[in-house]
């Protein structure tokens, strides 16, 4: 590629350092690319070509912060409409934004080049002071986008190495789990046996619901929601095994239920068997006393409701409670992503989830499960 000897580019600049933003100058005079860049440079590195042969390899090897073209260019070195559309074909030049410059008005050539894309026109001899202050609207543009694209690339790498971690924990913790409950239900354990098994299968259990829960939140972030399967299921039954379950682990802890009216439906029992247990997992960790679920079928719907005693949710904290990382200030427990993963269940299942606390009544969270399906990011079979 042959560019013009006075091209120069301040890639080792001291003040603007290497890899800057970089904006191209198509211009067709030496003479006004060489002004041009003398403008350039304090704000940016500078590329200067002055024809279409020279400016399509350069515009088109990386994205610019800004590209400078003169209207006034004619054949053989092709017009810049010309040149502008020609940079829009490649992914490099589709969205870079364009100045023209021109020392004439031509509302046609104008008209085509906000079709284009063009963010303004300058007329020459250009004023230093309006080039300067439109640069420098572009290019805080362009410095925020790169910002953008660098933090969404390391959540991504993030959200994969986390993801990584939680599949190799899982299996070493579903062992250790299913090895305590099995000798949880032997009969030749003493009292002090038992609670010691009971311990160890409580913290298995919880550090298991932490990486399952810090696995949905990255991939729920990436797909834009949970995703569900729906399946014909009872509610009293996903919550009477979800009850059997837990109460193994917390002999100490009266879990009760009650039920009653028409409870089959469509859901995906392993989200709803995860939201109803990480709403039974918060009324023992924060309540007192019996855990009571109420499992209700109404008209198009079954309600779940889980209730514990105890001192009830500070009202500063009812804002938040289901934002993501949120947790109590005396809560030490957790990753704040229980009550957040409820949520987003009960929205993939196009639900709701509300609290209601107080000293006199306790706590309660009641949910909501549609049998019809209302949302679009469920993965029907």
């Amino acid at each position: 590629m042959q560019v013009s000897s006075s091209t120069r580019s301040l890639v080792d600049s001291d003040h603007l350092g290497p890899g800057g933003p970089e904006i191209l100058i198509v211009d067709a005079d030496p003479d006004s690319r060489a002004g041009l860049r003398e403008l350039v440079e304090p704000l940016a590195h500078a590329i200067d070509v002055g024809s279409l042969e020279n400016a399509l390899p350069v515009g088109q090897t990386r994205e610019r912060a800004a590209i400078l073209i003169d209207l006034d260019l004619q054949p053989p070195d092709c017009d810049g409409l010309q040149i502008l559309a020609r940079l829009r074909e490649s992914s490099t030049g589709r969205d870079v934004p364009a100045l023209f410059l021109s020392h004439s008005s031509d509302p046609l050539a104008e008209r085509r080049g906000d079709e284009l894309g063009a963010l303004g026109y300058l007329r020459k001899p250009v004023d230093p002071a309006a080039l300067r202050a439109k640069l420098e609207v572009l290019l805080t543009l362009y410095q925020r986008g790169v910002e953008l694209r660098r933090i969404t690339a390391e959540a991504r790498a993030k959200d994969v190495h986390m993801g990584m971690l939680g599949h190799d924990l899982r299996n070493p913790l579903s062992a250790i789990l299913v090895s305590a409950r099995i000798v949880l239900m032997r009969d030749m354990l003493t009292p002090e046996d038992r609670t010691s098994v009971a311990r160890i299968a409580r913290n298995a259990e919880r550090m298991a619901a932490l990486i399952r829960d810090l696995l949905d939140y990255t991939r729920g972030q990436s797909a834009g929601g949970i995703p569900i399967v729906r399946q014909p299921a009872h509610m009293g039954e996903i919550c009477a095994a979800m009850i059997e379950d837990i109460a193994l682990l917390h002999p100490e802890r009266p879990i009760r239920m009650s039920a009653s009216g028409k409870l089959r439906g469509s859901w995906d029992r392993g989200r709803v068997e995860q939201a109803i247990s990480n709403l039974i997992s918060n009324a023992l960790t924060h309540g007192t006393g019996a855990v009571n679920l109420v499992v209700e079928g109404r008209r198009g719907e079954v309600a779940i409701s889980v209730h514990n005693e105890g001192a009830p949710i500070p009202e500063d904290q009812l804002p938040h409670l289901f934002d993501p990382f949120s947790r109590g200030e005396t809560s030490r427990l957790g990753l704040g992503l229980g009550l957040f993963i409820v949520r987003e269940i009960l929205r993939a299942h196009g639900g709701t989830v509300e609290v209601t606390t107080s000293v006199d009544h306790g706590t309660t969270f009641t949910t909501r499960w549609p049998r019809a399906v209302r949302s679009t990011r469920e993965l029907e079979t």
